[in-house]
């Protein structure tokens, strides 16, 4: 065998199996990079949920007339921020779009009944870019019976 044949085989051999190994592993590193990135998204958005309901426990603690600023950066994909009731407590819910739909709570000290006493819907993401809020929080009162939280951003 000259040994010009053999460079020539071995480079040959050496790019079918560079070829196969790409076919394999990018696929392996794409999926691996989705679920990074979905994993990240979903701990913003936890966060988020985390920063609204330690700024609502603590209104709620304080009385009426308390208020609180509060920031936060929602992820992008975004499509719902809402209070829901979960096991007879209030849980801050952040809904994320992605691959599929995802929720993540952050559970208050507040009851379920002040389900309705709020209005987090105020708060919009946008599906292509991560979002800054600033908010402003208020625990208020409604004729002397009705307690209720206003939310505003600033």
């Amino acid at each position: 065998m000259k040994r010009g044949q053999f460079t020539v085989e071995f480079i040959l051999v050496l790019a079918v199996f560079l070829t196969v190994m790409a076919t394999v592993s990018m696929p392996l590193y794409n999926n691996s990079r989705d679920t990074a990135q979905e994993g990240t998204e979903l701990m913003k958005a936890r966060e988020a949920a985390g920063e609204i309901a330690s700024a609502l426990d603590t209104l709620y603690a304080s009385g009426i007339g308390a208020r609180k600023k509060t920031t936060f950066w929602l992820p992008e994909n975004v499509s719902e921020v809402s209070a829901k009731a979960v096991d007879n407590e209030l849980a801050v819910t952040i809904t994320v779009k992605m691959n599929e739909t995802r929720e993540v709570q952050s559970d208050t000290l507040l009851p379920s009944d002040w389900e309705n006493r709020m209005d987090l819907g105020s708060i919009k993401g946008n599906p292509e870019n991560p979002t800054y809020h600033e908010i402003v929080i208020t625990l208020q009162e409604n004729h002397g019976y009705n307690q209720y939280f206003n939310i505003s951003e600033v």
